[in-house]
C-alpha cells in the first residue's frame, strides 16, 4: 500500500462504481499486485491533477477482466484487470499451467516473444510462473516470429507454447497467445478447457497445491537447430 495512491483515490469524486472502486482498492492494498502499483500510482496522480484521458482510462482498466478469446488474450498495456500487466500475465500462465496437467499433457512449455512494449518482460513473467507451477520452460531469449514458436514446440516435445506478442493490434497493445503439443494455436475442448483454468486462476480458485519446482532454460536461436 503507498499513501500516495490512498490519498489520490480519497481525494477524489470519480463517481465509480462500488465494485470498481473496491477493485481499484484492492490493487493499491493487496501485495499479489504489487508491480503495477507504480503506474497505478502515476495514473491515479494524474486524474487528481485533472486529466480527463486519465480518469477514463482509470474507469476502463476496472471495468471488468481483460477478456479471453480463441487461444489467449490481447489489450492495451497498463495497470489494472482489464490491461496487459505482469499481473494478468500471471495469472493466464497459471492457467496454462493447470490447463495442461488436466489435460495430462508434458509438462513442458516453450515460450518466445516478439518486438513489443514490454515483450520481454511478460515473457519472463510466465516462465517463472510456469516454473513455479512445476513445468519445464525453454525460453527463447531473442525476439522471434510465431511460427518458430510452433517449430520448437514440436521439436522440444513441449506439452504448449506460447507466445507474447498481439499481431495486429495497435502498438500500445501487447497479449499472449496459447499452442498445444502440436505447435497450433488451442482450439475447441483444449481451448474451451484452458479459458476456464485461466478464470479460474484470475479468481484465486485453481485449487492448486504445492509442486515441484520446474527448471527454466533461457536459449539463443542459434540453438533451436542444436
Amino acid at each position: 500500500m503507498t499513501d500516495a495512491s490512498h490519498s489520490h483515490l480519497d481525494s477524489l469524486n470519480l463517481g465509480l462504481p462500488a465494485d470498481t472502486e473496491r477493485a481499484v482498492r484492492r490493487w493499491i492494498d493487496d501485495p499479489h499486485y504489487a508491480s503495477e502499483r507504480p503506474a497505478l500510482d502515476a495514473l491515479l496522480a494524474e486524474v487528481a491533477g485533472g486529466s480527463d484521458a486519465a480518469r477514463a482510462e482509470l474507469l476502463d482498466a476496472f471495468s471488468q477482466v481483460l477478456p479471453i478469446g480463441t487461444g489467449g488474450r490481447r489489450g492495451r498495456v497498463g495497470p489494472g484487470p482489464n490491461r496487459m500487466n505482469s499481473v494478468v500475465v500471471r495469472e493466464t500462465a497459471q492457467g496454462v499451467v493447470d490447463a495442461l496437467r488436466a489435460a495430462g499433457d508434458t509438462p513442458q512449455v516453450a515460450i518466445v516473444y516478439d518486438t513489443r512494449m514490454h515483450s520481454r518482460q511478460f515473457a519472463y513473467a510466465v516462465a517463472e510462473e510456469c516454473a513455479a507451477g512445476g513445468l519445464t520452460v525453454i525460453l527463447l531469449d531473442a525476439p522471434r516470429p510465431t511460427p518458430e514458436l510452433s517449430f520448437l514446440v514440436r521439436r522440444m516435445g513441449c506439452g504448449a507454447g506460447v507466445v507474447v506478442s498481439a499481431s495486429h493490434n495497435p502498438p500500445e497493445d501487447n497479449g499472449i497467445k496459447i499452442y498445444g503439443p502440436d505447435g497450433a494455436q488451442v482450439l475447441g475442448a483444449r481451448d474451451t478447457a484452458l479459458m476456464r483454468a485461466i478464470l479460474a486462476a484470475g479468481d484465486g480458485t485453481s485449487g492448486r497445491v504445492g509442486v515441484a519446482r520446474g527448471l527454466i532454460h533461457v536459449i539463443a536461436p542459434e540453438q533451436v537447430l542444436e
